[in-house]
């Protein structure tokens, strides 16, 4: 499994949290790993 850095800035994780949440969604349906 490869492991990939996920940068969200300091705006994401407080304005748009559901975006985020999508991100990690979507990276575990591929099969990819966040670092």
């Amino acid at each position: 499994m490869k492991k990939y850095a996920l940068f969200l800035g300091c705006m994401i994780p407080q304005r748009l949290p559901s975006a985020e949440l999508a991100t990690h969604k979507v990276f575990n349906s591929l099969g990819l790993k966040i670092a």
